[in-house]
């Protein structure tokens, strides 16, 4: 690479920290000098390195770093896990109250099926005691009526 040429886009997108579409654009915009010359695959970006610098500074003072306020983030990781409980909470809450209804129609046919059954042998119970109440007359006395 010649020093006069500059950097090469990549480089100079390293050199402060941004991509080379943001790189392109600023170029675009005349946010930074460039130029383009003739390179292996055709024409290419090649940016000064004194643009660069003076870019570089401008991104350092337009950095500024906010500390993360452990309070806040404490408040904003409490909200969010609240609400995300509740709406778990919700859920099963609907989950049980179907649950319960389920079993409710279960229950409600299986007393059904119970009070028939009920019938059906106290009927049996009827019919077995007509039967035993009946005095049979013996087989041969039949024939003698």
């Amino acid at each position: 690479m010649d020093n006069d040429q500059g950097l090469p886009l990549k480089e100079a997108a390293q050199a402060l920290g941004i991509s080379e579409k943001t790189l392109r654009r600023w170029i675009r915009a005349g946010k930074i000098p460039a130029r383009l010359v003739d390179g292996p695959f055709g024409q290419e970006y090649r940016i000064p390195r004194e643009a660069v610098n003076t870019a570089q500074q401008v991104v350092d003072v337009v950095k500024v770093e906010r500390p993360t306020d452990p309070g806040q983030l404490a408040m904003a990781v409490s909200s969010a896990l609240s609400r995300a409980l509740e709406e778990r909470d919700r859920r099963f809450a609907e989950e049980l109250a179907e649950i319960r209804q389920q079993l409710a129609e279960l229950l409600e046919v299986q007393r059904r099926a119970a009070e028939r059954e009920e019938e059906r042998i106290r009927r049996l119970e009827e019919v077995l005691s007509e039967l035993r109440s009946r005095r049979r007359r013996p087989w041969w006395k039949f024939w003698g009526r």
